[in-house]
């Protein structure tokens, strides 16, 4: 930065220190941590979060220009559009471990018993296609409809991008899926026979996701 431009994010700093400072802070070390490991982005992502849950008046609209302005490296203007996005991947952010840890969590398994695997499936209308299968492997187990559907919603959350989850009983060949674009859902208990249709259900929330959904909108402006 030149003189005149650092003596300007100094005035920044002083208008809106707190705030800006946070915002601009999220975004710098969000841009490290992602080129080391996911325990490095995962400690800022859960400092960020922290921030999110606190009404303190820091995502608005001058704040975020602010922060946009001080966070430049080099002569090239950073886009508002880039750091938003950056910051909403940022709360967003959910390493493969913690997935796996969720569904553990929710099936009473150990971790090491959950396995995601590329598997084809029939899609009704789509056909045959790859998709991605959390696989069980415990006996001690049971997947009831109820348990699918707390784990379907969680996953939904978790993965937005995934119209198609799918969970599978090793053991058993309990199987349930829930298909987000064909608003379609099944959960299947081979051994007795009973199965149940649901509609695919609602993606749990989080205590961030109200600001994070904020920024979305200062990034369309």
């Amino acid at each position: 930065m030149s003189e005149a431009e650092q003596l300007a994010s100094i005035d920044i700093l002083d208008a809106h220190c707190a705030e800006t400072v946070m915002l601009a802070s999220a975004y710098q070390l969000y841009e490290i941590a992602y080129e080391l490991e996911d325990q490095d982005v995962v400690h800022v992502r859960d400092q960020w979060r922290s921030f999110l849950m606190h009404d303190l008046g820091g995502v608005c609209a001058t704040s975020i220009h602010d922060a946009v302005k001080i966070s430049r490296i080099g002569l090239d203007p950073l886009p508002i559009a880039n750091f938003i996005t950056s910051l909403v991947d940022l709360a967003k952010y959910t390493p493969d471990c913690e997935i796996i840890g969720l569904v553990a969590e929710i099936v009473s398994c150990p971790a090491s018993a959950v396995h995601r695997k590329n598997r084809m499936v029939c899609r009704g209308e789509f056909g045959e296609c790859f998709v991605d299968v959390f696989e069980i492997d415990d006996p001690l187990i049971k997947l009831t409809l109820s348990t699918i559907l707390r784990l379907f919603s969680e996953l939904a959350s978790l993965l937005p991008k995934e119209k198609y989850l799918r969970v599978k009983h090793t053991q058993t060949g309990t199987v349930a899926f829930a298909d987000y674009e064909l608003s379609d859902g099944l959960w299947c208990e081979l051994q007795t026979g009973e199965e149940s249709e649901f509609d695919p259900p609602t993606p749990s929330t989080h205590p961030w996701d109200a600001v994070v959904a904020q920024l979305r909108r200062l990034e369309i402006r």
